[in-house]
């Protein structure tokens, strides 16, 4: 467990562990008693009692204003501008996703909109599960999600992955991509981590 104390402290460690592929980041705290090596079960990573300082954010497919690219810096601004008024003003590390710029063979995106890990510091912490909650309403009321149909069933999917706040055993993948040959990504190694500074 490595601590973290401010938001360049935290951009540090994204870069790190960005060159570290046998690293992962997980939010819960070993629970008293957890063996090591352990298995990563909820009983030993639990929540840690007095809430989140780190607060990341794994962002699929968020759609993008039209004639923004979805590697570029604006891309990150308009994700900031998406979020709440509070993340909206702070400084945040913003990571790539693996997928992120990758082409398919017909030259189009391997997947669509913004793919995005976005990394927060908070002085006061927050319960995960306060911040899932408020954040599936802040999206349900600001309409942050699309919806699509399957059968006669409805899916509801919203641009922010919230299981990261339920589950505090969920691996969080930082580590560079590995591409096979041939595959043509736009952002280059140096790209893929960002700092921006609060507005």
């Amino acid at each position: 467990r490595e601590p973290v104390t401010s938001i360049h402290n935290l951009h540090e460690l994204v870069r790190r562990y960005y060159q570290d592929r046998g690293v992962a980041m997980l939010f819960g705290v070993p629970a008293e008693g957890t063996p090591n090596p352990t298995t990563r079960q909820k009983a030993h990573f639990p929540e840690p009692t007095q809430g989140r300082q780190v607060i990341a954010f794994d962002i699929d497919g968020m759609p993008l204003p039209e004639g923004v690219g979805p590697c570029s810096l604006e891309a990150l601004e308009y994700a900031r501008s998406q979020l709440p008024v509070a993340f909206r003003r702070a400084s945040f590390v913003a990571q790539w996703s693996n997928s992120a710029g990758v082409h398919k063979p017909d030259g189009t995106y391997m997947k669509d909109g913004l793919n995005l890990h976005g990394f927060f510091y908070t002085e006061t912490p927050v319960p995960a599960h306060l911040l899932a909650a408020y954040l599936e309403d802040y999206c349900l009321r600001n309409g942050l999600y699309t919806t699509s149909v399957d059968r006669g069933v409805v899916t509801l999917k919203m641009p922010l992955d919230l299981s990261i706040f339920r589950s505090p055993n969920q691996l969080f993948y930082t580590a560079e991509p590995m591409f096979a040959e041939g595959v043509v990504c736009e952002l280059s190694t140096e790209e893929r981590v960002v700092f921006l500074p609060r507005e």
